[in-house]
């Protein structure tokens, strides 16, 4: 059903919906942009510090297992001779045991 204005100016039932469902929507886009954001000071912050390539990987693991809402993070690197190298691995049960 579409959105209609009533006789007063007023939104009927079914716009007002529409209207608090966008705005449900707009405040979660809002929100995971936020947290991005928040990741991506938070990553800037250890590389300013100089910190070993491990370290800011790890960061950056941990982050995007934040942002994505996932336990098991695995960044890899693809090398010209189109092997991967993991780069660090955050949740999984083989970083675990390290």
């Amino acid at each position: 059903m579409r959105p209609t204005i009533g006789t007063a100016g007023t939104m009927n039932r079914p716009a007002r919906a529409d209207a608090c469902s966008d705005l449900h929507v707009s405040c979660d886009q809002v929100a995971a942009l936020v947290e991005q954001q928040a990741a991506l000071r938070r990553v800037a912050t250890v590389v300013a510090r100089a910190v070993s390539p491990a370290e800011v990987f790890a960061v950056v693991a941990e982050e995007m297992a934040r942002c994505l809402k996932v336990a098991n993070v695995e960044p890899r690197k693809w090398r010209r001779d189109r092997r991967r190298r993991v780069l660090c691995r955050i949740g999984c049960a083989r970083h675990s045991a390290r």
